[in-house]
């Protein structure tokens, strides 16, 4: 081959290589091309644009490459959760696995985890970047501060952003996406809370502030923000007097704000949460000047749950001055509202709040100065046109309900018509209301029998309407009682008329058809019928309404006397008798017979004069015989019984031997009242009575066993069969009266004191029905000698309700003791109380445990003063009581002890030391339960209601004093809790922690020569009270005193050897002190 062949194979060899470097060339160009177009479209926000040239175009990249791309696409358009497989499926393709698009797409893998503010995905992601890169890169330590950014490690944080500030970008398209996430500004910013939330405030605030002059809208509202965080940060630092000042540069800031904000809505919550408190806080302390601006920034915020939080408060704030007495303090936190709050929804939630307290104070009952507190709150309310129609009714519906389940309380419904009646100025309302008292009443009378219950109801109900509409008032009334009356009459209610006959005077009828004569015929002859059928009950219920409306009808009085004499009442037939004008042969017997039986001088002469014209009939003869034995007079009794068994009246004859048994009893002659009784017949011998008698008689004879024979039958026959016998008049009065016999009483007093058995006789005296208060004080005697003491105390409550002289004695006495047994002093020392102003003269123990109670109460002042004015040794040594009262030890569960309490308050319900124990329950329950603000309020307003009873009527408490102090201290009424407590040092002037309280409350007010008085007076009482000399140091120190606070820590120190803090102060005190020696020396 020529060399020109060789020339020319070489020469078209190196075309054809020209020829195929410049088509992989211009292939190569195109494809790089259409990559940079995705990347444009990309960068210009035209993700469809570029996720469609990504799928379509030829491109000559990875599928490493391919899904990052994607990814950065994806994120842009769909967000960073969507773009996540993307990423995930590019990381199972790079070729070099230390290659940048590895590391690339860890980065992003970390972005999008703190996008998310997924903390365990980008830990993940950061163990992910260690495989392509060192710990010390700087992409690796930005995303590591995130990491602690997200945990609130701010230190950590910061210490990494700082070692990342140079950055490189692993490819354009990181660049274009990583700004858009993570601008520069943002990532300053999120330096800058960093820098607020480690207190480095100066330095974050110069910054943020240099930010509002070169920063886009968006980046300057952001600092804004950052500024009053920072403010708000400060203000946590500092003291309560100064922070107003911090809250109202934060409010300020806060103003410039829009409504979204990404750093707002992430702090938006704790801030609303910030000026809240500082509101109320400062509201407490009586500074209202802030107040516009602390509501307007919380409106701003739309911190509507802070609002109504707020709103809440304050009209809780209220009750609680209202409620406690204290309307001076009331008076002034409601003027300083109003004369700071300007118009907006923050007045209509207020209002709302108000009312809403004020029924709820309507619907416990809890009235309290209430009167005076609408008028306070009329300031706030006058804006809100429906608070005071829900208040009326509110009230309306409370005074309707009280009169319906309780009618009797008319007190405490005077307390809600005063209420409602400051109210309510509407004369149509007014006058409703009125009418609806008036229907209430016509209830209580026609359909409930309470007649006197209904006229008071009514006689309240004429105070409600105004001068104009009373008048129609008093129509309505007469108009109600005519009806009344009208149902009486054809009811045939002879009873109501003589309280138809008050009302008519207690109201000032004109006229009213009460008293027609031809009514009262009408009634007499009703009463004369029945007498006739023998319904001598029937006939005397008629004759006596007769007589109530009119006293003086001779026909009515006639009646009132026969029926009296058939029914055995024969002091009411002498007592009628002394009215009747004239006595005519029907009234003179019975006359004579009553004035016999009851004793009366003139009854002989009677007697005689009638026997001159006419015998005593047998039936009278038994009526005196028996009626003799009613009064306990055997005797003449005796007497007329054996004129009838001498003139052998077979007809009386169990009668009579009846009450020849009964006689017998009666003069203790108990062989006779043994050889009677097995002659009466067998009916007569299962009545109750008689064999309480027969056991009786054994008994006194020594016949025990047949005593008990009897014992063992008597209570198995009941009383009514007995009553359904048919016998004469005067043996059916004998009847009633042996009816009265109580055979349970009977059958508790054998066991007392025949079979000695105390509990089952105390058994037997429960089962007796309205016992007398004789009974009563012999029943709580058993059972405190049984040691049950609730049920004593019980009875004994009972039997003061109606007993007097002696046994009202008798039941103080024994009511003191058991309230001294059990370790209810004050209990103890209000019954000794009461018995020696009755009766001073008492036994010297009684005295000596009265002072014993005062000593214990911690009123060993009283006690000497009662020993000196009854000159008694008051040296002698008081023996310890036992307690049996209620243990609420430290060491008992916090949930038992008010189950405790209440069963104790069931077991002694009217205890003035279990009411102090519930008050002091309330207050422990205030300081160590985690329950909402108005829970603990509740507490507190429930142990003030509760003390303020005990204070009224028993005020020489000390206890009840400081614990009423300690309520209002809580409530933060520090005038009242001083006037609480410094009556407590009046009755006890060694009450040491009265003295510690009220120390506290002149520090807090600064009043720091108070507070030194007071804790000298502890020192006095107590040389060795280490808190009193902390305290004592702390105040000394505070006024610059370096000399006496030297000595006082120097105390405290002596009292608790080695306290570092003693020391340190004690220290820095004598340094200051020489220090200051040595310059007045220079």
């Amino acid at each position: 081959m020529t060399l020109m062949s060789y020339f020319k194979i070489f020469t078209l060899s190196f075309c054809f290589s020209l020829l195929f470097i410049a088509l992989f060339i211009g292939f190569a160009f195109d494809s790089r091309s259409t990559l940079n177009q995705t990347y444009e479209h990309f960068a210009s926000q035209q993700y469809d644009e570029a996720r469609h040239h990504l799928l379509h175009g030829d491109h000559p990249i990875s599928l490493a490459d391919f899904y990052l791309y994607e990814g950065y696409i994806t994120r842009e358009k769909l967000g960073v959760e969507k773009s996540q497989p993307y990423f995930l499926e590019a990381l199972q393709h790079p070729a070099n696995k230390r290659s940048n698009t590895a590391f690339e797409l860890s980065l992003n893998l970390a972005l999008n985890a703190f996008l998310q503010k997924d903390t365990e995905t980008l830990q993940q992601a950061l163990d992910q970047c260690l495989l392509y890169t060192n710990a010390d890169h700087p992409w690796f330590l930005f995303f590591k501060g995130n990491y602690f950014y997200l945990l609130k490690d701010y230190p950590q944080a910061l210490t990494h952003w700082q070692a990342s500030q140079s950055r490189p970008w692993l490819s354009k398209w990181m660049e274009a996406s990583f700004q858009r996430h993570l601008p520069e500004d943002k990532v300053r910013l999120d330096c800058l809370y960093a820098q607020i939330e480690l207190g480095q405030l100066e330095e974050a605030r110069q910054a943020l502030k240099e930010m509002l002059f070169t920063s886009s809208a968006a980046t300057k509202h952001d600092a804004n923000l950052l500024l009053a965080l920072s403010y708000r940060k400060e203000a946590e630092t500092l003291l309560p007097p100064a922070r107003p000042f911090a809250f109202q540069k934060a409010a300020g800031y806060l103003q410039l704000l829009p409504e979204y904000n990404v750093y707002y809505i992430q702090e938006k919550s704790s801030l609303a949460h910030s000026f809240k408190e500082q509101l109320l806080q400062e509201i407490e302390g009586s500074t209202f000047i802030n107040l516009p601006l602390y509501l307007q920034t919380l409106e701003k915020m739309q911190a509507s749950t802070q609002l109504e939080e707020i709103s809440k408060r304050f009209a809780q704030r209220f009750t609680e001055m209202t409620l406690t007495g204290n309307i001076e303090e009331a008076s002034q936190f409601i003027q300083g509202i109003a004369d700071h709050l300007h118009e907006g929804n923050f007045n209509q939630l207020l209002a709302s709040q108000l009312t809403a307290s004020m029924q709820e104070a309507i619907k416990k009952g809890r009235l309290h100065y209430w009167k005076e507190g609408w008028i306070l709150s009329q300031k706030l309310l006058s804006s809100d046109s429906s608070c005071l129609p829900t208040l009326i009714n509110a009230l309306t519906s409370k005074i309707l309900r009280l009169i319906e389940d309780n009618p009797e309380i008319f007190k405490e419904i005077y307390s809600y018509l005063d209420l409602w009646q400051a109210l309510e100025k509407r004369a149509f309302q007014r006058y409703t209301l009125a009418r609806q008292l008036l229907q209430k009443a016509e209830c209580l009378w026609s359909l409930k029998n309470e007649p006197q219950k209904a006229i008071n109801l009514i006689k309240l109900a004429t105070s409600l309407p105004f001068e104009e509409e009373l008048k129609e008032f008093q129509q309505d009334i007469e108009r109600a009682v005519i009806k009344i009356y009208r149902q009486a009459v054809l009811q045939d209610n002879i009873h109501q008329f003589a309280f138809i006959q008050q009302a008519v005077q207690q109201f000032n009828f004109n006229s009213l058809p009460v008293l027609e004569a031809a009514e009262i015929a009408n009634q007499i002859a009703d009463a004369q019928y029945l007498y006739k059928k023998k319904q001598f009950t029937l006939a005397a219920d008629k004759a006596l309404g007769v007589l109530k409306v009119t006293p003086c009808n001779q026909a009515a009085r006639r009646i009132a006397v026969l029926a009296a004499y058939q029914e055995g009442k024969y002091f009411e037939v002498v007592e009628h008798a002394k009215h009747l004008n004239s006595l005519d042969f029907s009234i003179l017997e019975p006359l004579a017979v009553s004035m016999l039986i009851t004793g009366e001088k003139e009854g002989a002469s009677f007697l005689r004069l009638l026997s001159d014209h006419q015998p005593l009939s047998d039936d009278n003869k038994l009526r005196l015989g028996l009626g003799y034995l009613l009064v306990s007079q055997p005797e003449p009794g005796i007497g007329w019984l054996s004129q009838i068994q001498r003139a052998k009246n077979d007809g009386f004859h169990d009668e009579v031997l009846l009450g020849f048994y009964i006689a017998a009893f009666q003069k203790q002659d108990w062989l006779q009242v043994i050889n009677l009784y097995s002659q009466l017949a067998p009916s007569r011998q299962q009545i109750p009575a008689v064999q309480g008698m027969i056991i009786q008689s054994y008994l006194a004879q020594d016949q025990r066993e047949q005593a008990e024979e009897i014992f063992a039958t008597f209570l198995k026959h009941s009383p009514f069969n007995f009553l359904e016998e048919r016998g004469s008049t005067a043996y059916n009065i004998l009847k009633k009266h042996l009816y009265s016999f109580n055979a349970y009483d009977f059958a508790a007093r054998y066991f007392l004191y025949v079979e000695k058995d105390l509990a089952q006789a105390l058994s037997y005296f429960r089962e007796v029905k309205n016992p007398l208060p004789d009974l009563l004080l012999e029943r709580a005697q058993l059972a405190y000698t049984l040691k049950n003491y609730p049920e004593s105390v019980k009875d004994l409550h009972e039997a003061l309700q109606n007993a007097q002289g002696s046994p009202r004695e008798k039941a103080l006495l024994l009511l003191g003791q058991i309230y001294f047994e059990i370790g209810l002093y004050p209990d103890s020392v209000s019954s000794f109380k009461e018995l020696f102003a009755l009766n001073c003269r008492q036994d010297l123990s009684v005295h000596r445990l009265y002072g014993q109670a005062l000593t214990l109460l911690g009123r060993p002042d009283l006690a000497s003063i009662h020993f000196r004015h009854f000159e008694i040794d008051h040296l002698a040594s008081f023996s310890t009581p036992q307690n049996f009262g209620i243990d609420l030890k430290e060491n008992r569960s916090f949930h038992k002890r008010p189950q405790l309490l209440e069963h104790q308050l069931q077991l002694y319900p009217q205890s003035i030391s279990l009411q102090l124990l519930s008050a002091k329950e309330l207050v422990f329950c205030f300081n160590y339960s985690a329950d909402s603000c108005d829970n603990r309020s509740e507490k507190l307003l429930l142990a003030h209601e509760i003390l303020k009873k005990i204070n009224e009527k028993h005020s020489y408490l000390p206890e009840a004093w400081y614990l009423q102090g300690q309520v209002l201290t809580h409530l933060k009424l520090n005038r009242s809790a001083k006037q609480a407590f410094s009556k407590a040092i009046d009755l006890n002037p060694y009450y040491v922690e009265a003295y510690k309280q009220l120390a506290i409350i002149n520090k807090t007010e600064k009043d720091f020569g108070s507070a030194l008085y007071h804790l000298r007076q502890i020192l006095q009482i107590t040389p060795h009270d280490e808190e009193a000399w902390r305290s004592l140091a702390c105040i000394e120190e505070e006024q610059n005193h370096l000399s006496d606070a030297i000595q006082a820590w120097s105390k405290a120190l002596k009292l608790q050897p080695l306290h570092p803090l003693y020391l340190l102060k004690l220290a820095h005190l004598s340094f200051n002190l020489h220090a200051i020696e040595w310059s007045e020396k220079a």
